[in-house]
């Protein structure tokens, strides 16, 4: 088997792999075919799913003779890739034997890694069948991630929701509440609904994954109310197809009172909740 594939900048490989640490167990399968290369995985709750792909013209050079399973420790990928500029070209090369992998950095000072593959099962991963009522399209990322931020400040849940001409994030808790509205009207960003649709949604797993937006010309979140999110993010630069990386997030759905402002138990329902409780939140139907 032959795997190898020059990258020009490793911008966003960067961003994407330290999402990465944050999202799937420690070791992961990439998946290296003669179309293109990446994973796909889920995080240990099964409460969210990534699929992340970087098809074959977003090298400099590729080839790939036959698909194979490349298993890397995400953790000591990450290390390697903090050591290195953006900016920098990387190789990224199979050794003959099949059991190490070799990244390589710079064009006129060369510095080598050498990665020892691990031996994992490969694992099927089929993506949630969901009809999405609500498809909102923001041509600027940065204004869902700084939205969440601000969620953040409050909760550790949010509620998103869209309607024909308004989406919205909003967030409630003991000190006070934070509202952002993204009118439909406004440059960048498309809404298309079929039903109105509005769901909670846990805001570590949005916060992990939105840090994609400073590497992405384009975010397209889809939704139903009280269903699983899909998130797109469609790198840079624009005009060339460089990868993309796909989110799947599972709803909270045993506390929507908290939004309700007519509970007798308000008080009671926006007390914070603690991290283990993260576990009855209703998985993806994968």
């Amino acid at each position: 088997m032959k795997f190898e594939a020059t990258i020009k900048s490793i911008e966003a490989l960067k961003t994407v792999i330290d999402v990465l640490t944050s999202v799937i167990d420690e070791a992961a399968n990439f998946i290296a075919t003669p179309e293109g290369f990446g994973i796909k995985a889920m995080d240990p709750s099964h409460i969210s799913m990534v699929d992340l792909g970087f098809p074959k013209k977003a090298f400099e050079t590729y080839k790939c003779d036959k698909k194979v399973n490349i298993g890397l420790n995400i953790s000591n990928l990450n290390k390697i890739l903090k050591r290195i500029n953006s900016s920098s070209e990387m190789k990224i090369q199979l050794s003959e034997e099949g059991n190490k992998l070799n990244l390589i950095f710079g064009e006129k000072t060369k510095r080598r890694f050498t990665m020892n593959l691990i031996d994992l099962e490969e694992e099927e991963f089929p993506e949630p069948k969901i009809v999405f009522n609500s498809k909102v399209v923001l041509d600027n990322p940065s204004l869902l991630n700084e939205a969440l931020k601000d969620a953040e400040l409050f909760s550790d849940h949010t509620k998103i929701s869209a309607s024909k001409d308004l989406f919205a994030i909003f967030a409630k808790g003991d000190n006070g509440d934070v509202l952002t509205e993204i009118p439909g009207t406004k440059d960048g960003i498309s809404i298309t609904i079929k039903e109105d649709s509005e769901s909670l949604y846990p805001l570590s797993y949005l916060i992990t994954i939105a840090k994609m937006a400073s590497v992405s010309h384009r975010a397209i979140l889809e939704f139903s109310s009280e269903m699983p999110m899909q998130i797109l993010f469609n790198f840079k630069p624009k005009d060339s197809s460089i990868g993309y990386c796909r989110y799947f997030l599972a709803p909270r759905v045993e506390e929507e009172e908290i939004f309700d402002e007519t509970s007798e138990s308000e008080d009671e329902a926006t007390e914070p909740q603690e991290t283990e409780e993260k576990d009855e939140v209703e998985e993806p139907e994968l």
